[in-house]
């Protein structure tokens, strides 16, 4: 049972990690996975964040801010980035293209929060969300070696805390 909504989808206090069943019709395996925000994708965040401050309101490939990992993509769900169009080829999911949200960037400069999870089906179709809401500090330093006032500019790269 949700407790509440997260940009009209619905969040659940809590949800169980990767269930599995087999649909009786069709034998398909049916199963809801439980996918968070990495330390990772949010470094990558704060990166294209930098970018985006020279370029407003322009898509940056992937390439130039995140060039090893494959999670990004999914902040999507979170409706902290969206994707631009074109530039995908048939071969390709995605054009590769991103820019940060209004809500992202608030989410970014720690105003705003989001669901630890977000849940789904089939590995790509959204039912929802779960967990604590968290902010994007809390992404990047729960048990880590980022600073989000370094990584955001608050302080320089140089001090220590």
């Amino acid at each position: 049972m949700p407790v509440t909504l997260f940009k009209g989808m619905p969040w659940h206090e809590s949800y169980p990690a990767d269930e599995a069943d087999t649909c009786p019709e069709c034998g398909r395996l049916l199963k809801v996975y439980r996918r968070k925000i990495t330390t990772a994708m949010a470094y990558s965040l704060t990166k294209l964040h930098k970018i985006q401050k020279l370029k407003p309101d322009q898509f940056t490939h992937i390439m130039k801010f995140d060039a090893v990992r494959g999670d990004f993509a999914k902040l999507k769900f979170w409706k902290i980035i969206e994707e631009g169009e074109g530039n995908g080829s048939i071969d390709t999911k995605s054009s590769g293209m991103w820019r940060i949200t209004q809500y992202g960037l608030s989410f970014i400069m720690n105003n705003e929060e989001v669901p630890k999870y977000c849940l789904l089906k089939w590995g790509s179709e959204m039912i929802g969300f779960a967990g604590p809401a968290l902010k994007m500090k809390d992404f990047l330093e729960h048990g880590n070696k980022f600073s989000y006032a370094k990584l955001m500019g608050i302080i320089p790269e140089s001090e220590e805390e």
